[in-house]
């Protein structure tokens, strides 16, 4: 069982609103009387021996409350010390940008929260309290059991701040800006304690499943008709059974106890003309501030929409200009039906070339080759060698030879020895005296001129490859020239590739392109407008005079006000 927990609950100061019925010389009564309950809940947490104190909502009145209202609560909160604070900003005092909350800076023991589904953690108390804000003027959406289908098994003690209502269905709902969760919900959330703000009259506790629920009310009733008992919630729990009260505060609340109060503070220096009209002039003030803060808000709120515009206007722009690209590129397939067999041969041709200049690669490799004479070679390939029989001959000594049968035997060898060569090289027997006399001055042995002839087949080979290689290009390029006509084919290219894409994108029917064209221009006009519409406005509001010394006249008069209180 975990360690009993005490907490004192509630809701509805909204400190420096000015709806008090009755006489406007009531008011700063009725101010007074509110600072006194604010003063008697802290005092009742100290009695209690409180661990924590919750305010669901409504503790401020956002487009009336003072700086100096927002400090004092700050500092009386702050002498609470080991008692915990938790606040949910209410639909009185939303978190906006120029909330009231962040007037001051808040003692280390106070958490606001500042979200739709806030946590915190206290593992000393093994207690886990959850809290929904206010963040706009607009009830935030609450998704309940998302959240709480996870409740830590190690935290039993689980608390819910909700500044508003828990209904029986959806048809008991009283307004569309309250924030209300249906009593099923309320069951299966497996909170210890739902803590609700933002009803007038209090109600409960009820109890929904294993979740006790109640609603503390406003602290003081603000006209005649709310006669009820106005107070707080005081509560202990060990996570398995929670017992909640209602406490009624002692308020000053007749009109006869006003009168006889005011009775005796005719001569105080609120009520002297000097000090009336000064407070008139804070009001007024006060007013210029809030609308000032309210047109930062609106300014801040339409540069975030003007932003988001802007980007939806690119997008448009970006699709529109791709759209009638898609479009100019399948009017020019169209206009070129024979582009992709112009692309085939334009490709056949490339090879072509890369084959060609392989082949002059190997070439080169002779033709730089500084022991062979080019020229010659090139005659050598197309001469016969008829010649080279003799020289072998010649180049033999077949004088040294034994007997006439080895000399026959070595023209035997040396004459299928050269038919051997004609074989290999496929050459011919034409020129001989020209090649002779061309190479008479070549000292070469029989083995060079196995090397010779190698050399000359494989130039022979090479350059009979090339002349192939142009004349299947220059009938390829012929047609091709001729079938390209006065056509660019680089322009061609990039204004078709990739082909596959544009192929599929020709299918569609030029109806539905235009019909996607203009239902993106219809919407880029919209958009334009808005954003026109809003740039105006912004500029109207930028453009609106402003008291750059508006604070500051504000803190001057805030502090002849406080002083004066004080003498009181």
């Amino acid at each position: 069982m975990a360690q009993p927990i005490r907490f004192v609950h509630c809701a509805g100061f909204r400190f420096d609103s000015p709806e008090w019925e009755g006489p406007p010389s009531w008011a700063e009564t009725r101010n007074q009387d509110l600072w006194q309950a604010f003063e008697q809940v802290l005092t009742l947490c100290r009695t209690e021996k409180a661990h924590l104190l919750f305010i669901t909502g409504d503790l401020f009145q956002q487009e009336y409350t003072r700086k100096y209202t927002v400090g004092r609560v700050a500092k009386a909160l702050a002498e609470l010390e080991d008692i915990r604070v938790f606040i949910v900003p209410g639909e009185s005092d939303p978190l906006v940008i120029s909330s009231v909350y962040r007037l001051t800076n808040w003692p280390a023991n106070v958490h606001i929260f500042v979200g739709n589904m806030d946590r915190v953690d206290i593992s000393s108390l093994g207690v886990v309290i959850y809290g929904i804000a206010w963040t706009s003027y607009r009830p935030p959406e609450v998704f309940l059991n998302n959240l709480l289908n996870n409740v830590d098994e190690n935290s039993p003690i689980s608390f819910m701040l909700l500044p508003g209502g828990v209904v029986v269905d959806q048809e008991s709902l009283v307004s569309e800006n309250d924030i209300i969760l249906l009593e099923d919900e309320v069951k299966s959330s497996r909170l210890t304690y739902l803590a609700l703000g933002s009803a007038q009259r209090w109600r409960g506790p009820k109890q929904a499943g294993d979740t006790v629920w109640a609603n503390s009310g406003a602290i003081m009733a603000r006209n005649f008709k709310e006669n009820w008992s106005h107070g707080v919630m005081v509560g202990e729990t060990d996570g398995d059974f929670t017992k909640v009260k209602f406490i009624k505060l002692e308020q000053a609340r007749a009109e006869a106890a006003i009168f006889a109060h005011e009775a005796d503070r005719q001569q105080d220096l609120f009520c002297s003309e000097d000090m009336e009209a000064l407070k008139a002039e804070y009001h007024v003030l006060r007013m210029e501030w809030v609308e000032k803060q309210r047109r930062l808000e609106e300014s801040r709120l339409l540069q975030i929409e003007i932003k988001s515009l802007r980007a939806e206007i690119d997008s448009l722009k970006e699709n529109i200009a791709h759209l009638l690209h898609i479009q100019r590129r399948v009017s020019i397939y169209r206009q070129n039906p024979d582009y992709r067999e112009l692309r085939r041969m334009w490709a056949e041709l490339a090879k072509l070339d890369d084959i060609w200049h392989q082949k002059e690669q190997e070439l080169n490799v002779y033709k730089n080759d500084p022991l062979i004479d080019g020229a010659v070679i090139e005659v050598l390939r197309q001469e016969g060698l008829e010649w080279i029989e003799q020289k072998i001959y010649q180049i033999q000594s077949l004088d040294s030879l034994t007997g006439p049968f080895k000399r026959l035997l070595k023209k035997l060898v040396f004459f299928f020895r050269f038919k051997r060569y004609l074989l290999k090289y496929d050459v011919t027997h034409t020129c001989g005296d020209r090649l002779r006399d061309m190479l008479k001055y070549w000292s070469l042995s029989a083995k060079d001129w196995e090397e010779v002839l190698s050399v000359i087949r494989k130039v022979d080979i090479l350059i009979h490859a090339q002349e192939a290689i142009n004349k299947e290009r220059t009938s390829l390029k012929k047609a091709y020239d001729l079938m390209l006509g006065s056509r660019n084919m680089d322009q061609l290219a990039r204004d078709l590739e990739p082909l596959s894409d544009l192929e599929r994108e020709a299918l569609i029917d030029d109806r539905e392109w235009k019909r996607e064209l203009d239902t993106k221009g219809r919407k880029l006009e919209e958009k334009t407008n808005q954003l026109i519409a809003i740039e105006q406005k912004l500029r109207q509001i930028r453009l609106t005079p402003v008291d750059p010394d508006l604070e500051k006249k504000m803190e001057k008069i805030e502090k002849l006000l406080i002083n004066n209180e004080i003498k009181q």
